[in-house]
């Protein structure tokens, strides 16, 4: 499997929308597809809250005949392996809150 693992991880609002600001972001770009899979942590305005947005990006040519990594609506169908790689990139960034982490350590390692 052939991943590039894209690192960027920020503290700032990257990006805002009417619908949501984008906090933090974890990537992982599949170069046989040319996808890109994100896991996005975003502060949802009208419901003044933050969640956890998984996402699929590809790269598409504007109007201008640029190249941009636009998000698409449609579900991001992942393997098994592709999603833990993204999931542990995500855990490893931090993306989730302490809280959270308990909870999923709890859900793993309960017998």
């Amino acid at each position: 499997m052939d991943k590039q693992v894209d690192r960027t991880f920020k503290d700032v609002i990257t990006k805002e929308t009417k619908y949501c600001k984008l906090l933090e972001s974890v990537k992982m770009y599949d170069k046989e597809t040319g996808y890109t899979y994100a896991f996005e942590k975003i502060y949802v305005k009208d419901l003044k809250r933050e969640e956890i947005r998984m996402c699929l990006y590809k790269d598409m040519l504007d109007r201008a005949g640029k190249t941009q990594n636009r998000m698409l609506v449609r579900p991001v169908d992942l393997t098994e392996l592709e999603f833990v790689q993204l999931f542990k990139l995500a855990y490893d960034k931090n993306l989730f809150s302490e809280e959270c982490k308990k909870y999923l350590s709890n859900i793993i390692n309960k017998k």
